[in-house]
């Protein structure tokens, strides 16, 4: 129900996006997912890996 009302207030609103949600939300929704994915995991390697640098280049 909340997602038929979101379509009908993209549609009515967002004219350009409604292609998007007449395609359906599943590509949108697994790029979206695909790309908080990436940017955990990168966030978590920096992470690990940031306190190492900083204590290498302030031992140099």
């Amino acid at each position: 129900m909340v997602l038929l009302a979101a379509t009908f207030y993209v549609v009515r609103v967002e004219p350009f996006p409604a292609a998007y949600v007449l395609v359906g939300y599943s590509i949108p929704l697994q790029s979206l997912v695909a790309f908080v994915v990436v940017l955990l995991t990168v966030a978590a390697v920096y992470n690990e890996t940031y306190p190492f640098l900083l204590q290498y280049f302030e031992r140099e």
